[in-house]
């Protein structure tokens, strides 16, 4: 009776070969057939399975078949980001901005993480993040790792399903759970909401520097964050004139 039962919800993947490429596309067993005689299928150079008579997206021919199309602006998204795995359960419809959300680290990233570049001036990691066409700083970090976690959790807050996360473990959590994690995380690097400002845990004091032309300048330790802010916001404008914004940015850690 399990077994039976294990049948009745068990999804068979099959492969489609691309003419044009040794990749394969994933689908549906119930639609491997057709999907086959409808076409001939190439991989387009954006990573696409495409129709060489009928000139159609793969994806778009399968989703299409089961759903109406519900808006003029609707786009499709592969919610795992591989365009060539076109089961049922990996497309869903979403609007152009949802679909970007849930794009990939792009080329020029060197960190490695999704939303976070090092910034030389401070010798921290920034963790950013894009939101209705703004581009919001969440914080710095020593860590490049402590600077993905908080853009996950940003991102998570911020697009939901559509999240892109760097870690896996971060989509199991639920809205208590990452709040427990941003305060583990404050908790053991001692992080700042003013850039070039950390937490020292040997003088138990508020430490801030600031790189220029490879050189760290180390400007002291301060009771108080703002203080070493105030000390880097000095040295900035010292070093790259009046014109830089320093501490002005909101921080959501």
């Amino acid at each position: 009776m399990v077994c039976q039962e294990l049948r009745a919800v068990l999804i068979i993947v099959k492969y489609i070969q691309l003419s044009n490429s040794k990749e394969k596309c994933m689908v549906d067993d119930e639609d491997h057939g057709w999907v086959l005689i409808y076409d001939n299928w190439d991989l387009m150079n954006k990573g696409y399975a495409f129709g060489t008579r009928n000139r159609k997206l793969m994806h778009r021919i399968i989703y299409y078949k089961y759903n109406i199309k519900k808006h003029d602006k609707e786009v499709l998204d592969h919610k795992d980001g591989d365009r060539l795995n076109n089961q049922k359960s990996n497309l869903r419809s979403c609007f152009q901005c949802e679909n970007a959300r849930n794009s990939k680290i792009p080329k020029t990233n060197k960190s490695g993480y999704k939303g976070v570049f090092e910034d030389k001036r401070c010798g921290q990691w920034s963790s950013y993040i894009t939101f209705n066409k703004q581009r919001i700083t969440i914080g710095y970090f020593d860590d490049k790792k402590d600077a993905a976690i908080a853009y996950d959790i940003m991102a998570k807050k911020l697009f939901g399903v559509f999240a892109k996360c760097n870690f896996d473990f971060i989509n199991e959590l639920d809205e208590k759970r990452i709040y427990d994690v941003i305060n583990a995380v404050k908790q053991r690097i001692g992080t700042s909401k003013y850039k070039g400002v950390s937490w020292d845990k040997i003088a138990q004091k508020w430490k801030s520097q600031i790189t220029h032309n490879k050189k760290v300048y180390n400007l002291g330790r301060y009771a108080t964050e703002k203080e070493a802010a105030i000390a880097y916001d000095k040295k900035c404008k010292e070093l790259f004139g009046g014109s830089i914004k320093n501490n002005q940015q909101p921080r959501f850690l």
